[in-house]
């Protein structure tokens, strides 16, 4: 799913060439079928988002210009999921990465239909725990130790009732107890 009007055609071109299993769409996420979203591509043109959803920070270091904004589609993620005919209910794995808007994108979201998700968290602090309660209560817990928790900028969570404990050995300097996806 891409909402930047540049990219949009780039990945319907690499799916088409690299992935002809696979789908993509020209849109935003929101709470809303048949909405519109405001989009901001930054420069480089690979960064980009709805600016009121951007700290200011974000938008000098991407050199986010609001007045340029565009009206793009969105729609309920789960729409998106089984458009045309798709019988996507759930999915294995969601990277979100969108400008700042996060938080907004998984409120418009059945986030409990993925079993791993990975949250881009450039952001303020505050956000970032919001996000954090929000998956806690939606029954994930954020990945504290392993590759997963290496992501530079990126949180990730996976849904409890994918997980599995596993004694660490007595020489190892964790937890009693580590947790990977089933």
């Amino acid at each position: 799913i891409e909402a930047n009007p540049d990219l949009c055609g780039i990945l319907e071109d690499n799916v088409a060439k690299h992935r002809p299993n696979s789908w993509s769409e020209c849109s935003a996420v929101c709470d809303e079928d048949g909405g519109l979203f405001s989009f901001v591509a930054g420069k480089p043109n690979v960064v980009g988002g709805n600016p009121d959803f951007m700290t200011q920070s974000y938008k000098k270091r991407f050199k986010i210009d609001a007045s340029a904004a565009v009206q793009v589609p969105c729609a309920r993620m789960s729409n998106l999921m089984t458009k045309a005919g798709r019988s996507m209910h759930s999915a294995d794995f969601l990277s979100l990465d969108v400008g700042g808007a996060e938080e907004f994108v998984l409120n418009a979201t059945n986030i409990s239909a993925f079993k791993l998700i990975l949250v881009e968290t450039i952001m303020d602090e505050s956000r970032r725990t919001r996000i954090g309660d929000m998956m806690r209560r939606a029954g994930f817990v954020k990945i504290l130790f392993g590759p997963l928790s290496k992501i530079m900028y990126s949180e990730v969570f996976v849904r409890q009732d994918k997980m599995v404990n596993f004694p660490v050995p007595e020489n190892e300097n964790t937890i009693s107890a580590s947790s990977h996806l089933s």
